[in-house]
């Protein structure tokens, strides 16, 4: 069960000059059928801003005018246009060749450890009606930007600038960065990323809303009027849409700690997941944390819940694939995990590749990002066998 709370803005920053998505419009997106409320107006306005794009709402005129957001606005669209002119229309074209669909399975989008990073799923995935995704990073909230002052706003601007840097660059965030770049003064969370990513793909930003999963009771936990104060898991739900479609998409974000001992206070967070099956997901540049055995529950509720998975080798183990009975087309080629990861080398996977003709895979995808140097994995699960599924748990992990 989902419980809305009501709607807050203040400072965060943002911009993802580098969506792989669709279309982005220099000018200012046109409203809804229906006259949106002035909150609406705002936060898609500030979502253009964020990525360089002119506001659509009067009150942020004056911040289009600023050199500090014309500044902003020239390195922003720079780099949006290598990225569109180069990896998204490649990652489109493979996405049409292997996915073949807009979202298959339930059309809800399972990304764990995702981070910020809306781009890649919603190249890879641009027809779901929801997006879950889920890391440490803090939610954080749409930027006030027409109550700072223009100092503020320039290190507000600057800031979002080198959280994106890595994603621009490798298609990746790197997660001990990210640790600094999204807890400045400016930028403190992933809202404002994810926002000008949406707003660089051409969708529109329609709300952003604290969002909490009704907890689910546990023995240790007291009414609110007690000593002990009800658990609180932190998310957001971000609405937008596509110019001149109906759909409406929903994106929700959740801050938490994955590990076995992280989510045992929250068994509502698995119960959330599993209403998505079965859904298809994405898993990339993920530490390889799938690989550890204190990722063993999110692990476990993630296979569960998917019929249909992308991804690196950082994801789902191969042989814990297999052993589940998952039919893989492997693309690009394996090498051993970069420091500090050597523990998470996959003797079996690299058997596979050599074994196997795979595809090249023509954009930066994992953490051999250079020189085309990345691999993926398309996974989808197998029939039933005589109505009984196939055991899900025969591989050892570390």
């Amino acid at each position: 069960m989902l419980v809305r709370l009501p709607l807050r803005s203040r400072t965060w920053s943002l911009i993802l000059c580098l969506l792989p998505g669709l279309a982005a419009a220099n000018t200012p997106v046109a409203g809804a059928t229906a006259q949106p409320a002035v909150a609406e107006i705002r936060v898609g306005s500030v979502a253009r801003l964020l990525a360089g794009l002119l506001p659509s709402a009067a009150m942020h005129a004056g911040i289009a005018e600023s050199s500090e957001w014309r500044e902003h606005r020239d390195i922003v669209q720079s780099g949006w246009a290598k990225v569109k002119n180069g990896r998204a229309g490649v990652m489109a074209r493979w996405r049409d060749e292997t996915i073949r669909s807009g979202c298959p399975g339930s059309g809800t989008l399972l990304y764990p450890f995702s981070g910020p990073d809306f781009a890649n799923a919603y190249v890879l995935f641009p027809g779901c009606r929801s997006y879950m995704l889920f890391g440490l990073e803090l939610p954080g909230e749409v930027p006030d930007l027409e109550k700072i002052d223009r100092q503020a706003l320039g290190r507000l601007l600057a800031d979002v600038r080198v959280a994106v840097g890595d994603l621009v660059e490798r298609n990746y965030f790197i997660t001990s960065r990210m640790s600094r770049q999204l807890h400045t003064s400016q930028l403190q969370g992933v809202v404002p990323v994810i926002i000008a990513s949406m707003a660089l793909a051409g969708l529109e930003v329609r709300a952003v809303e604290p969002l909490q999963l009704a907890a689910l009771r546990l023995d240790e936990e007291v009414e609110p009027s007690g000593a002990k104060p009800l658990r609180k898991l932190r998310g957001v739900q971000i609405t937008f849409q596509r110019p001149g479609s109906r759909q409406v998409q929903t994106l929700q974000y959740f801050s938490v700690d994955a590990t076995n001992h992280g989510l045992a206070p929250y068994p509502e967070f698995l119960a959330h997941l599993r209403t998505a099956r079965p859904a298809p997901m994405l898993i990339k540049s993920a530490s390889y944390l799938l690989q550890d055995k204190q990722f063993r529950a999110i692990r476990d509720t993630l296979l569960d819940s998917a019929e249909f998975l992308v991804q690196d080798d950082t994801g789902m183990p191969y042989d814990v694939l297999k052993a589940s009975g998952w039919d893989m087309q492997l693309y690009g080629g394996y090498r051993k995990p970069i420091r500090p990861f050597h523990w998470a080398y996959q003797a079996k996977l690299e058997a596979a590749y050599k074994a196997a003709v795979a595809p090249d895979l023509p954009f930066s995808f994992s953490y051999h990002w250079h020189g085309g140097k990345s691999n993926a994995m398309v996974a989808r699960r197998a029939p039933m066998a005589a109505g009984v599924p196939v055991a899900a748990n025969g591989a050892t992990v570390r």
